[in-house]
């Protein structure tokens, strides 16, 4: 069986290492022993030629290059560079077919290039499935274009797979005549050095944060650096370790200084996926403070290493961790986290690691999700037959 990712977003071609769509490739090297797998991203803007075809990070990856107009351009400038793009991605799909035979292409994001894979699936004869990983919130289906459009993807796909049960009740709700599924998303077993200590600083309460700075309030910073001010106030001997990069990250530093908190507020920017690994299994509790968020993959990892969670009621965060492995509290507030950390110091020894752990491992690790994947890419198959 032939497989054939289509990705909304990658790491550029010519990154030394892998940021963007890390899970997108853990995903599909997790495939492939059970199938054929390979990537197709045809929203690269900074390739040098039109098409490429090589091994990248473990997988076969098809790109083609990807027009994307200036917000100065006028309105037929931009209409060309989405026929145009329409039009390459069908040619490079269709070159993409012949050589590597697809029975099936798995999109990533509906409303990103699960448009084009629905399209072009439909004329090329190659069923789809979706899987979501935006939250609805981001998708404006308050707008009557989108609200077509998006029915008209989740309605035409063979199968909708959704990262978090609050995710498919929100789209559920939103296209009640298109069905809609649970697939966590798959997580690879984290390894770190549990012989030695290197982050983790004696004497305070070690609490970890994974959060790139791409959006400037998403992550609920402004609310809990402040918490943090409080709890450190109140005297208790805390300190935040803020994994994560981002062009954002600069104000939260500065913020820490102004509330007087950079003692307790180290930021390390952009980690490679070991360091980051290695950090949080030396934290006693793990933060998630996102105001918005459709699943929470380090939260999940996060648990895999037997971390209890503080999160919010963001969406993705609150439907992964079950009561026995720590606290959900209001988003967008920074007394409701203050509370939700004390709440945590006071309560630490309830939480068992080795019962956050197990339980992760059985519902989340990568192995047991691609084989729910394969499975349903074999009854569309026998379907199409």
């Amino acid at each position: 069986m032939n497989v054939l990712m289509m990705v909304t977003w990658y790491t550029p071609q010519d990154a030394e290492k892998l940021e963007a769509g890390v899970f997108h490739n853990e995903q599909a090297i997790a495939l492939l022993p059970y199938c054929n797998t390979a990537i197709y991203y045809p929203m690269d803007t900074t390739m040098h030629g039109k098409f490429s075809k090589k091994e990248e990070w473990g997988v076969v990856t098809y790109r083609s290059k990807y027009r994307q107009p200036s917000q100065e351009d006028n309105f037929l400038v931009k209409i060309a560079a989405k026929i145009q793009n329409y039009t390459s991605c069908y040619r490079y799909l269709k070159k993409i077919k012949k050589e590597f035979k697809p029975d099936v292409i798995h999109a990533h994001v509906g409303m990103g290039i699960g448009i084009s894979a629905i399209l072009l699936g439909k004329i090329l004869r190659i069923p789809v499935i979706i899987s979501e990983h935006v939250p609805v919130e981001l998708c404006d289906f308050s707008s009557k274009i989108n609200k077509r459009v998006g029915e008209f993807v989740y309605k035409n796909s063979r199968y909708n797979s959704c990262c978090s049960i609050d995710l498919k009740n929100k789209l559920q709700d939103t296209f009640p005549k298109c069905k809609f599924e649970v697939v966590y998303n798959g997580i690879n077993p984290p390894k770190v050095d549990k012989d030695h200590m290197y982050y983790r600083k004696e004497d305070y309460i070690n609490i970890g944060i994974v959060a790139v700075m791409y959006d400037k309030e998403i992550k609920g910073l402004q609310f809990l650096l402040p918490a943090i001010q409080k709890v450190v106030k109140s005297g208790k001997k805390v300190i935040l370790h803020h994994i994560g990069g981002g062009e954002y990250l600069e104000h939260y530093i500065q913020l820490s200084k102004e509330l007087g908190i950079e003692a307790n507020y180290i930021p390390y920017g952009q980690c490679d996926k070991d360091m980051v690994n290695q950090i949080v299994s030396e934290m006693d509790f793990i933060v998630s403070a996102s105001l918005m968020e459709a699943s929470g993959v380090s939260v999940m990892e996060a648990m895999m290493l037997g971390k209890p969670i503080l999160g919010t009621n963001s969406g993705g965060v609150d439907s992964l961790v079950p009561a026995f492995a720590g606290k959900i509290v209001e988003k967008g507030s920074a007394d409701a986290l203050a509370d939700g950390i004390v709440y945590m110091l006071e309560h630490f020894s309830m939480f068992d690691n080795k019962r956050i752990e197990t339980y992760a491992n059985e519902n989340y690790d990568k192995d047991i999700i691609s084989r729910k994947y394969v499975e349903i890419y074999k009854n569309i198959c026998r379907k199409k037959r």
